[in-house]
């Protein structure tokens, strides 16, 4: 039997050309694969994401904490200021 026969009594009896066969199962390969890596590399990125986002909140914190600080000095100095005025005023008399 010739080549050419060959050839075409394969095609009869697959349906499809091998070749193409091979390419769609490689397709389908490649594609899950890829599939694969991309929830992978989504996965990560939420990680990140989260890991930033608590980042956030602990700097909020931080800040609110820092900023109660700050102004219960503020108003300790400001008492502390208007009791030395009120003593020196009672002291020297009218």
């Amino acid at each position: 039997m010739s080549i050419v026969a060959q050839v075409i009594r394969r095609q009869d009896t697959q349906g499809k050309p091998h070749w193409l066969n091979r390419v769609q199962s490689q397709a389908d390969q490649i594609k899950s694969r890829e599939e694969q890596a991309s929830k992978k590399r989504m996965q990560q990125f939420e990680e990140i994401d989260q890991r930033r986002r608590d980042a956030v909140v602990k700097d909020e914190e931080l800040r609110q904490i820092r900023d109660k600080k700050v102004l219960l000095v503020v108003v300790a100095t400001m008492l502390a200021a208007f009791f030395i005025l009120i003593t020196m005023v009672i002291l020297q008399g009218p």
